[in-house]
């Protein structure tokens, strides 16, 4: 029985230890990045001259009853996966759907 004990204060002990441990480790490396970004040049750019160069555009894909995207190329486009295919609907067409899409870049001088 006192055995036992012992060795639960030992184990207690090591989790104790490595935690403190663990800790210091995680304080040490917060202090040097921020020791690293204090060293890093500072510029201040100015928000007006920021350029963002944007398009949109709808791009017709097809998908599943949950709007899920399907790649029409799948084998399994129409007929579903598994073994009871006929009362899947996840991963088989359903219809086509629009979708628009963003790709925007931001120019800073």
């Amino acid at each position: 029985m006192e055995l036992t004990i012992l060795y639960v204060v030992i184990l207690i002990l090591i989790i104790i230890t490595i935690k403190i441990i663990s800790n210091y480790e995680l304080k040490k490396q917060s202090r040097e990045i921020k020791a690293l970004l204090k060293e890093l040049k500072f510029i201040e750019i100015d928000s007006d001259t920021i350029i963002v160069d944007g398009t949109s555009y709808t791009q017709n894909v097809p998908v599943d009853v949950y709007d899920t995207e399907l790649d029409p190329n799948s084998p399994n486009f129409y007929k579903g996966t598994g073994l009871s295919s006929d009362l899947k609907f996840r991963d088989t067409f359903h219809k086509q759907k629009d979708f628009t899409r963003f790709k925007s870049t931001i120019y800073v001088p």
